[in-house]
């Protein structure tokens, strides 16, 4: 019989986007554009979208229909587990009426039991569990009313009743009379009358779609949806011969099993990797490539993903003996996030055995397993991460393709034309006709014939590879191993001769050509089946762009650089595109032409005349094969990837042969989980220090943090400044600098410690500050005056304001800003103060609203904007004066959108297409915002950077605000607006994010400074700019009660909306920090633990999330508040303290358990956020989707 292909798609039941509108879109691409094709197709396509205009109506009225029966539908876990359908409807139709049928759930085998009298029934329903647990499921049923408001009634009822969950036939802690049936999707297998486009009228329908899981979800087993297949034979290798041949370089003769599981979109091998030790290898559908392919001749199942899979260890059995450790959680066996097991070694990744086997220190051997070609066990010394091929330490993290032979009963069961299995695998669209992939196949031989296996046989991949990327310039061989590690070609590809010769020659004739095309190669989507001319055709087409420029390329900006990027994941490390990034300290001072030259004091000799280039330096990120942050749960441990990334700290990663070692990170980095690396530039050469010796020079380059500091966070955080994104302005002299007193009052009369009014602020020249911003490239000509920079300058970090009493060229700084010695002269810009627009979120509507503002103020803002959003998408003025006040969008982009936008204004021209869908975009991105963190803009608000008030004239509480919007290059430009009222001061109200308590958000007055002082006045008005200034007078600093913040750079949120304004102030939290962990000296070994240890305790999005609930639950002042608050300021501080936000065991269970009242812990106001559909609207947002 001939083989079957199945293919993924990533949608949902029933929710299928058309094949005809996709099909349209590749027959209208530029690609497909010439006259002739077009000509012949004209009549296809538009057939194709009548045909799928129809279909998208027909979508629409089956959604519209289904709504209407999910809103009278309910889910009812019943407690009496003889209970019957009669049972159910007349004890609803007693307490709520309006049933009109009930249908029990088709698995519950009691239903036919007699039933109890009314009052055990009621009893059972209204006051928990029995008293005898017992294995069998609790009976479930779907409760149909007449009308939607019957339903609605029952579940206002709000009456607390233990629920039964199908996760793992466990009990759930959570406590619910009943469900809305648009909820439970994943309680019910899906019905099929959707897949046939007509109307469900199947009794006890509930959802099409299951609910998909999150990216960080856990792998159950045993769930609904889970089809599991028998398997004899397992291997995992490279494909050859144009996609067709499979080169096995793991070869697993064992039982093994593969799931199909359709709830939780998932393909999952379980298989004895390593001796009786079973691992789960989960691969996402959305993670495949084209197709599953079936063939029933050879009875196997081959499929290619893009990624390494997540790779489980079952902790439940020894790995030795088999025998069961004991280790049952609720939800099933424990299983350990792991790396790859066929790795050379797995660090501090070892099995589990039991006691015994510990005993006798059994050997594990691999049972059963073979490694064909190559591998990296063996090859490599223990200890080195990335050197090897393609930066995967074992099989798992470079083999992308699966191929398991199954037993005759499974393959039969798969391709059986009557089984339920291959109904399902036709509705998610994973089935394509066996005809279609023989014509497929036979076109691939025809075209593909090069790779038809290795002529030297069996050889040592690895050890080819090495020697490949060796002979070639090193950025050339980055780009081979970025190339390997997007799966786009295979090491048995890139090892060819024919391949290796290209790769040289075009590497000796221009290595910065080579890299475009190698670049362009990893940058396609699909595998390349053939290499060498893929490689070759890149290369011809970029000459040929060169030889018909008619001028040369432009230049790029001094101040950005490419960076070499790698990612560390538990199975392999990822060789990542370069990144443009601007520059910092330490990449701009030794990738300058001039570094060479250069000669260093004592003690840095290992510096002079080093000339690095911008590949020396190298950032690495940890996390998953997504690129994001991981985080552990109950039933997966994350502490052997936390021992890897340690490890990975502690000995550097080899690219390419060349060494780099642990140098520094930034607290911007440490809350990204990425760090720098740097290379020795004379490694192999005679006198070569060493990576690490380079890296422990360049800290003390920096500066003496490491000799002054003894606190290791604060010192990680002194030498990230030097690491900050900056762009260097102006050199500053020794007799243009000078200090000033900080403003500081105690804080009690019995303590020592005192409030630092300036802290992080000083002063700067207009001279100066002209010239500084003349340097810069990201402030336009007609940007408006700008009145403070935030800097980098030796060892200080802060704020500069303008302060006009200073002439010439001179700074002053202040002692707080000072956080280490440095003898580096350069002043360094981060950013420059500018109007920002201003948004509420979910932390802020909820203390607004503790502080007095009505729900329904929210609700109306809301409308408002959404009201703002259809305008924008129909009028071209309503969107050039809506589009300047959104955030979010790049400036280049608004700024072209923003000419475009004018140009159809003052021509009266009609709006572009191009205009038009970024417009549309725009609106959704919005909405989607408004309905995932209640993200509301408020039009008569602002966020400004803060700075102090250096001439004294304005009181306590009292702040001076002025504020003007750029014009974007537009011809009319903005007035500026004092925020103030004619003759008395203006109420405002303050806030910093995150807000965490009740008194973070503040009701202040702001004055016109004119009214105090009039030379004062003046001058402020003058110098202060889109900026928000505090007073320097009162017991306390109004920055400080504001999130504990200060003025090095923070920004605050200044509203000054009538309707949103707070009738009261809560008395602010008490921000002092606890004293962080001292130590004798910092050494690097304290830098990396407390990278790994910030990583393992990052809760601070946790404690925000359990915040936000309480808050709306017990009110924001209740006890649970209070203490989430204290811990929500710790996990802020963590970084700079190194002290984490600890919850014990017990309360964290307790606060998981209290937050899981979903109906109880939303207000109403972020109600109203929720219920916003980003596809459909009243204010007819179907044009912008």
């Amino acid at each position: 019989m001939a083989s079957v292909q199945l293919r993924p798609v990533q949608c949902s039941y029933g929710r299928y986007r058309s094949r005809l509108a996709v099909r349209c879109d590749r027959l209208l691409s530029p690609a497909m554009g010439r006259r002739k094709r077009r000509n012949r197709q004209y009549k296809n396509i538009q057939r194709l979208y009548d045909q799928s205009r129809t279909q998208d109506q027909q979508e629409q009225q089956l959604d519209q229909e289904e709504a209407k029966l999910l809103s009278k539908q309910l889910w009812f876990t019943c407690l009496a587990r003889d209970a019957t359908e009669g049972n159910v409807m007349a004890e609803l139709n007693h307490l709520y009426g309006g049933v009109l049928q009930v249908r029990m759930h088709k698995n519950n085998s009691s239903s036919k039991t007699a039933a109890p009298g009314h009052a055990l029934l009621l009893t059972s329903l209204l006051t928990g569990y029995s008293a005898q647990q017992q294995k069998t499921p609790l009976p479930r049923a779907v409760v149909e009313f007449t009308e939607p408001q019957h339903a609605k009634r029952v579940l206002g009822a709000q009456q607390n009743v233990g629920i039964f969950s199908m996760q793992n036939g466990q009990r759930s802690t959570r406590l619910q009379l009943v469900l809305a049936a648009g909820n439970v999707g994943h309680l019910k297998q899906p019905c099929t009358c959707r897949l046939n486009r007509r109307t469900c009228t199947c009794p006890g329908y509930v959802k099409v779609a299951p609910n998909r899981p999150t990216p960080n979800q856990s792998y159950h087993r045993g769930g609904a949806g889970q089809h599991t297949l028998k398997a004899v034979h397992l291997q995992v290798g490279s494909l050859e011969d144009g996609g067709l041949t499979l080169r096995p370089e793991l070869d697993l003769e064992a039982s093994c099993d593969v799931t199909i599981d359709l709830q939780q979109r998932s393909l999952v091998i379980d298989a004895p990797l390593s001796g009786t030790t079973r691992y789960l290898l989960v691969n996402r559908f959305r993670h495949l490539r084209q197709h599953l392919s079936v063939d029933h001749q050879s009875r196997s199942l081959t499929f290619t993903v893009r990624q390494p899979p997540k790779i489980l260890r079952d902790l439940s059995t020894c790995s030795t003996c088999g025998r069961s450790l004991g280790i049952i959680s609720d939800k099933g066996p424990i299983y350990e996030l792991c790396g790859d097991p066929t790795a050379s070694k797995d660090f501090g990744m070892t099995a589990q055995q039991c006691a015994g086997c510990v005993i006798r220190s059994a050997v594990q051997v691999m049972s059963n397993m073979s490694l064909k070609g190559t591998t990296s066990a063996g090859s490599k010394p223990a200890g080195i991460v990335g050197d090897s091929a393609a930066g995967a330490d074992g099989l798992l993290g470079r083999c992308m393709t699966y191929r398991l032979t199954l037993h005759k009963a499974a393959i039969d069961e798969l391709l059986d034309d009557s089984s339920n299995l291959l109904k399902k695998l036709k509705s998610f669209r994973l089935l394509r006709a066996a005809v279609q992939q023989q014509k497929r196949q036979q076109r691939q031989r025809g075209l593909l014939s090069y790779l038809t296996g290795s002529s030297d046989g069996v050889k040592k991949l690895g050890n080819e590879l090495d020697a490949v990327l060796h002979q070639v310039d090193f950025d050339v061989g980055y780009h081979v191993l970025v190339l390997l590690s997007a799966g786009i070609a295979t090491p048995w590809q890139v090892i060819s001769k024919t391949f290796v010769q290209q790769l040289q020659q075009a590497a000796r004739e221009d290595p910065e050509l080579a890299c475009k095309a190698l670049a362009e190669l990893s940058a396609s989507s699909n595998p390349v089946r053939d290499l060498i001319h893929a490689f070759q055709d890149q290369l011809t087409g970029l000459r040929k762009e060169v030889a018909i420029a008619d001028k040369p390329p432009p230049v790029s900006r001094a101040d950005l650089y490419k960076v070499l990027r790698v990612h560390v994941t538990p199975t392999r490390v990822k060789f990542l595109l370069p990144e443009v990034q601007t520059g910092n300290r330490v990449v701009r001072h030794f990738s300058a032409a001039t570094a060479g030259t250069r000669t260093y004091s004592t003690g840095l000799h290992c510096l002079n005349r080093l000339q690095f280039s911008t590949s020396h330096f190298l950032r690495v990120s940890f996390g998953d094969e997504g690129g994001d942050r991981m985080f552990g749960n109950r039933e997966e441990s994350l502490a052997p990837f936390f021992d890897r990334m340690k490890h990975v700290l502690q000995t550097g990663i080899t690219v390419n042969g060349r060494k780099y070692d642990f140098l520094a990170f930034s607290s911007s980095q440490l809350k990204a989980w990425s760090t720098w690396m740097v290379a020795d530039p004379q490694q192999g050469s005679v006198g070569a220090a060493g990576a690490a010796v380079i890296a422990d020079a360049l800290r003390h380059w920096l500066g003496n943090a490491m000799e002054t500091e003894h606190v290791a966070a604060k010192c990680a955080a002194r030498l990230g400044q030097a690491f900050s994104a900056t762009i260097d302005a102006a050199e500053v002299q020794n007799h243009e600098l000078s200090w000033t007193d900080d403003v500081e009052r105690s804080i009690s009369a019995y303590r020592g410690d005192k409030y630092c009014f300036s802290d992080g602020v000083g002063r700067i020249s207009p001279q100066l500050l002209d010239e500084v911003l003349e340097a810069l490239p990201f402030v336009p000509a007609d940007a408006p005056q700008t009145s403070a920079i935030q800097v980098r300058f030796k060892g200080c970090k802060g704020v500069l304001s303008r302060y006009s009493v200073l002439s010439n060229r001179q700074l002053q700084l202040r002692p707080s800003m000072e956080k280490f010695g440095s003898d580096h002269s350069r002043l360094e810009v981060c950013s420059v103060a500018a109007w920002l627009p201003a948004y509420l979120n979910r932390q802020v509507i909820m203390m607004m609203q503790y502080n007095g503002v009505e729900t329904e103020v929210f609700v109306n803002k809301l409308d408002s904007t959404l009201d703002q959003l259809a305008r924008m998408c129909c009028s071209t003025e309503a969107a050039l004066e809506l589009v300047p006040a959104l955030g979010g969008i790049e400036t280049g982009a608004q700024d072209a959108m923003l000419r475009l936008l004018d140009v159809s204004v003052r021509c009266g021209l009609p709006l572009d297409p191009l205009a038009d869908s970024c417009l549309k975009a725009v609106a959704r991105w919005q909405v989607t915002d408004l309905r995932q963190k209640a993200r509301l803009l408020v039009p008569n608000a602002v966020t400004l950077v803060g700075v102090m008030d250096e001439c004294g004239v304005l009181e306590e509480d009292e702040v001076f605000v002025q504020a003007q919007q750029p014009s974007r290059g537009l011809r009319t430009p903005n007035p500026r607006i004092m925020i103030a009222g004619p003759a008395s001061p203006m109420t405002v109200v303050l806030a910093k994010h995150p807000v965490a308590h009740r008194g973070d958000v503040r009701r202040v007055n702001a004055v016109d400074p004119r009214w105090r002082h009039k030379e004062y006045g003046r001058r402020m008005v003058a110098d202060y700019v889109n900026v928000v200034v505090f007073s320097q007078k009162g017991r306390r600093p109004l920055p400080n009660q504001l999130s504990g913040s200060d003025l090095d750079g923070d920004q605050y949120m200044v509203l000054w909306d009538q309707e949103l304004l707070q009738p009261k102030n809560s008395e602010p939290m008490d921000y002092t920090a606890e004293p962080p962990q001292r130590v004798d000296k910092v050494t690097v070994q304290h830098l990396q633990d407390h990278f790994v240890n910030f990583v393992k305790n990052d809760n601070l999005g946790q404690i925000s999330t359990w915040l936000l609930a309480h808050a709306d639950l017990n009110g924001a002042d209740c006890s649970a508040c209070e203490e989430l608050a204290r811990l929500h300021s710790m996990a802020v501080d963590f970084p700079k303290t190194g002290r984490p936000a600890e919850i014990s065991a017990e309360r964290r269970q307790e606060l998981v358990r209290l937050t899981e009242h979903k109906q109880q812990v939303v207000g109403a106001a972020i109600i109203s956020f929720e219920q916003v559909s980003a596809t459909a609207h009243c204010w007819h947002l179907s044009t912008v989707s």
